[in-house]
């Protein structure tokens, strides 16, 4: 009996079969250096400013997992060193910013670009505590990881997927941020602009007697662990109405701090209780700006 040959057409397949793998394997070595190139370097804002070292991410960009919800001046953007793709799943390194408010220059800035000779490093009083600023270093790492919905064939696939958990070049920060952010940022004159308040009990064009709030009850505001850790502290001044009953509404962020203290501003000054403005002795609405001083002992 004659010895049957190899199949050609098994043996075409079986080597087409190699063929396809191998240029998978070599594809996706392709891809991930194509969105390191594209990404690496860059500064990103996430969708959902959450605290944690660890972040996980649906395909449609839902936090998996719990995480806690922080501000955006210490957890809203990172800085990528690199991606990863393993699978159906990104994974992204980078930094956090840690943003501060630098009054020379009337914009938001990142820590680790402050220089010696900037108005704002007057603001870090700690720096001989090594250890509490290196725990505030390691705490800006983090690593995000998304998942994809399927394979990814080229660098939009990548993209996309990014974009749900990260804001795209369609977005902007102010449409995330909460409400008494928004008029800071849309500001684009930064500098303030509260007017002169006037004094208690002057007397108005008309004749009549008036007079401004003045807070009752005023708790002072909590520390973010991010600030103290720094070494950070200065003023943050807000803009606010106080009704004619005495409490507090429409506030907003005038001159910000940063690395969370506004936040912490905000949630004090919402529950102070004010001696309401009067004008011929009746209670009215007044708009006032407050200063909510942060300093380390």
């Amino acid at each position: 009996m004659p010895t049957r040959k190899p199949s050609r057409v098994v043996l075409a397949f079986v080597f087409g079969l190699a063929a396809s793998i191998s240029a998978t394997a070599g594809g996706g070595d392709n891809l991930e250096k194509q969105v390191n190139r594209a990404y690496r370097g860059k500064i990103l804002t996430l969708r959902q400013f959450c605290a944690g070292d660890r972040l996980h991410f649906g395909p449609d960009g839902r936090l998996i997992g719990i995480a806690r919800t922080t501000a955006w001046t210490t957890d809203g953007q990172l800085e990528v060193e690199g991606l990863k793709l393993k699978g159906d799943i990104l994974e992204l390194k980078g930094r956090r910013l840690r943003l501060v408010f630098d009054p020379s220059s009337k914009q938001l800035k990142d820590v680790l670009t402050i220089l010696p000779d900037d108005v704002v490093a007057k603001r870090f009083h700690n720096p001989r505590n090594k250890k509490a600023w290196e725990l505030f270093l390691k705490s800006a790492r983090v690593e995000v990881s998304i998942d994809l919905v399927s394979t990814p064939h080229q660098e939009s696939d990548l993209a996309a997927a990014l974009d749900t958990v990260f804001l795209s070049s369609n977005d902007a920060v102010v449409d995330l941020v909460p409400a008494f952010w928004k008029p800071f940022l849309s500001r684009k004159n930064l500098k303030p602009s509260a007017p002169e308040p006037p004094k208690r009990g002057s007397e108005n064009k008309a004749g009549g007697k008036a007079t401004t709030p003045h807070a009752l009850s005023q708790p002072d505001p909590e520390y973010s662990e991010l600030a103290r850790q720094a070494g950070y502290s200065g003023t943050v001044m807000l803009r606010l109405v106080v009704t004619p009953e005495g409490h507090v509404r429409d506030l907003s962020i005038e001159t910000p701090l940063g690395l969370g203290l506004d936040e912490k501003a905000v949630a004090a000054v919402s529950g102070w209780v004010f001696e309401p403005a009067r004008k011929d002795g009746v209670p009215v609405a007044a708009q006032i700006w407050v200063e909510v001083d942060f300093h380390l002992y």
